[in-house]
């Protein structure tokens, strides 16, 4: 879709090519009709220069891996040129993202933000191209992409998490104890844990105190506890637990959503489906 409007300043240059070309008829004045035939040349330039301008610019969006709300996520647009012709002083709209580029010869890629007022799912609308070139008098505008569905995930605040235990043979939930069996990771010290889970030697190299997580410490982890009724603040607390848990490599689960969430584990994609829970809450 090409829409082409007339700013301000264009209705105000074509209103003066019209009173000059009547004033130039009327009076016979051929220095009136010169620059009503000046006016008339910038208007029409303005016009086939900017729809050359915007033709094959070739936009695509990069939306970021993890979109919250309130907080603005980086992406990017990508932005090419199919045709010989530069493409200059573009404006790239796509919802709440903007980005802008003076020149496009070849493809160049824009940061952009997206920032979203609410969690759950949203729309973005086809990506949006336009510019003024050369002179302002025009507006040209061309609609680019597909609709996109995106679900927004709460704004991730401060909470905290207990501990999960693996439950014994009997079904009751066993104690926590340190780790004893073969060393699987590393991880900052957090407070609470013992000195003697200290890895040393790897705190001494990176000048920080840094624990050995082992196979039994390995099996617990934290669990994330939702209210029977969560406002938008639980949800918001329960992210960034999440959030900082995943972080720090300990496995993750959510109470107070699917049973199944509830179990701790670790992975980029068990850690989206989480947050797909999270975000999609009724309150």
């Amino acid at each position: 879709m090409d829409v082409r409007r007339p700013t301000r300043r264009g209705w105000a240059a074509i209103a003066l090519a019209f009173v000059l070309t009547d004033l130039g008829a009327l009076g016979g004045n051929n220095l009136v009709v010169l620059v009503a035939s000046v006016a008339w040349a910038a208007v029409l330039t303005d016009g086939v220069l900017g729809w050359l301008n915007l033709r094959g610019v070739v936009v695509r969006r990069q939306l970021p891996d993890e979109l919250y709300a309130r907080t603005g996520c980086r992406g990017a647009f990508v932005v090419g040129r199919a045709g010989r012709l530069p493409g200059l002083s573009l404006v790239i709209t796509d919802g709440p993202a903007t980005a802008s580029a003076e020149r496009v010869d070849r493809e160049v890629v824009l940061p952009a933000w997206w920032r979203f007022p609410e969690r759950g799912p949203a729309r973005l609308e086809g990506l949006e191209v336009r510019s003024s070139f050369p002179f302002g008098l025009f507006d040209h505008r061309v609609r680019q992409g597909e609709p996109a569905e995106v679900l927004v995930y709460p704004c991730p605040r401060q909470g905290t998490a207990r501990a999960a235990h693996r439950p014994s043979v009997e079904g009751r939930p066993s104690e926590r104890r340190e780790g004893t069996g073969d060393l699987r990771d590393l991880r900052p010290y957090r407070p609470g844990d013992r000195l003697r889970s200290i890895h040393w030697p790897t705190s001494a190299r990176v000048g920080r105190p840094m624990v050995g997580v082992r196979s039994a410490e390995e099996d617990a982890g934290r669990l994330v506890e939702l209210p029977a009724d969560p406002g938008e603040d639980a949800l918001e607390r329960a992210t960034g637990a999440l959030l900082e848990a995943w972080a720090e490599g300990v496995p993750v689960g959510v109470r107070g959503l699917e049973p199944e969430l509830a179990v701790p584990r670790r992975g980029i994609r068990w850690k989206r489906r989480l947050l797909d829970g999270l975000a999609m809450v009724r309150t």
